[in-house]
């Protein structure tokens, strides 16, 4: 899925125009980081500290939690689905 890019608004003040270029373009970052493709595959490397996952596991979802060691599943758990068309 492709998402647009967010401009900062011209402003004619040079250091108003760096701090909106500079905030745009972290929140492109977040934008980016949270609208990643969905995959078969789980990459343990990727991620950050506080980062969530959701994964499919049969007819069954894990929810794993990055902390400082590594990733961690969540056993507690619990989903109440229904597929929305």
């Amino acid at each position: 899925m492709s998402i647009s890019r967010k401009l900062p608004p011209r402003i004619n003040n040079k250091e108003l125009q760096r701090a909106f270029t500079d905030l745009y373009k972290d929140i492109n970052s977040i934008i980016d980081y949270l609208n990643q493709n969905s995959s078969d595959k789980v990459d343990f490397h990727k991620g950050k500290e506080g980062s969530v996952k959701i994964l499919q596991d049969g007819k069954d979802y894990k929810v794993l939690y990055k902390a400082k060691d590594g990733w961690v599943e969540d056993t507690n758990a619990q989903f109440n689905i229904t597929k929305r068309q």
